[in-house]
């Protein structure tokens, strides 16, 4: 199979400017998307664009997805750890898959380059609603690539708020990929490695999980 790179979209930026086809609408926590009229489930999509980022990175050989165990203060729990086997550098910057192998390679000292943790570092601080701003680190990594028109705007007449617009050139590109290359690669590892996929969806939710903001009385 030809390699992702270096194709201008990361894997994980075509999943989201296909998100219609990978979640649904539900009743709440739902995420707009940028190419078409249309909100999504944010855990859904979320779910989607990570583990094919993680995916993606082990295609292209520069993560190792293996299962282990992790210690805990009683007893232990199945994981999945994301070895570093080569550079980051095949991915643009910045992008969620570049920053998946930076994280790795310096939580790997400390035994900590486990998936919860990896995806918990992705956002800076804890949030409401996690998933959707792991979703939306795309616009900013997308403006400063070139790839999103980003801009300006006052809310209420004097909230400085960032807008992103996405250009034609930029639709037309995710259009051209062949999407069936990543339903491929995610139906694999569902179909011919169960547990790495177990281990590898429980992860993504632990560490998103693990970002929501706790409220004053949840102390």
């Amino acid at each position: 199979m030809p390699p992702f790179a270096p194709f201008p979209l990361t894997p994980s930026e075509l999943v989201y400017l296909h998100g219609e086809q990978y979640a649904k609408k539900h009743f709440i926590n739902n995420v707009k998307l940028m190419h078409v009229d249309l909100s999504i489930s944010s855990a859904e999509l979320a779910y989607a664009m990570l583990s094919t980022a993680f995916l993606a990175c082990e295609a292209e050989g520069v993560l190792l997805l293996q299962p282990g165990t992790q210690k805990r203060l009683i007893g232990s729990r199945d994981v999945l750890f994301a070895q570093v086997s080569a550079t980051g550098a095949v991915w643009p910057q910045p992008s969620i898959e570049y920053r998946l192998a930076v994280l790795s390679q310096g939580l790997a000292p400390r035994g900590n380059n486990i998936i919860p943790t990896i995806v918990y570092h992705l956002l800076d601080a804890d949030c409401v609603a996690p998933a959707t701003e792991m979703i939306e680190l795309c616009k900013p990594y997308l403006a400063q690539r070139g790839l999103v028109n980003q801009g300006q705007k006052k809310a209420l007449g004097f909230i400085p708020v960032t807008t992103y617009e996405l250009p034609d050139t930029t639709t037309q590109g995710a259009a051209q990929f062949p999407m069936e290359r990543i339903n491929q690669m995610l139906s694999a590892a569902q179909q011919s490695r169960p547990a790495v996929w177990k281990l590898l969806i429980e992860g993504i939710k632990r560490g998103i999980a693990q970002r929501v903001e706790q409220s004053a009385s949840d102390d």
